[in-house]
């Protein structure tokens, strides 16, 4: 299935990826604890952690042609916090003119750095290691604009 592929190249994207981070993800989180809940509080909510949240995104985006779900999946090594993620990428789609955008979590355990893949319209952008995401916004807030046009809109 396309997922378990995504799920693999993540996997070896992980793996590769050095652990330096980009200015812009400077707020930095200590190591997590082995023994974490399976929730943390964001901004007065709580994030819950899913069991597929590629597949979870993927739906909310066929579902929402306006806006974009994130799937963050956490790695071991927990380089920045959930709220700082959400404030960088909420600020850089809405920049560029998308401005209703969910995050999904998922506990990656498979991998040690955390990544990104971003979802428009059931369609599946990239698996991002936290220095490329920021990078790639603008491509894929250009196509939910695109789909918001009714000259390419589907009837």
């Amino acid at each position: 299935m396309a997922f378990d592929r995504l799920r693999q190249q993540f996997s070896a994207v992980a793996l590769a990826a050095t652990l330096a981070l980009t200015p812009t993800f400077a707020a930095a989180e200590p190591a997590a604890n082995t023994n974490q809940p399976q929730a943390q509080t964001v901004s007065a909510q709580t994030i819950s952690y899913s069991q597929n949240a590629m597949r979870e995104a993927t739906g909310w985006s066929m579902a929402h042609k306006d806006g974009v779900a994130i799937a963050v999946l956490i790695g071991t090594q927990r380089e920045v916090t959930p709220e700082r993620i959400e404030e960088v990428l909420r600020k850089e789609f809405s920049a560029n003119g998308v401005s209703n955008v969910v995050f999904l979590y998922e506990e990656y355990k498979d991998a040690l750095a955390t990544g990104f893949t971003l979802h428009a319209d059931g369609a599946t952008y990239g698996v991002y290691t936290i220095r490329d995401v920021k990078q790639n916004v603008p491509k894929v807030a250009q196509q939910v604009k695109l789909l918001q046009n009714p000259a390419f809109a589907a009837n």
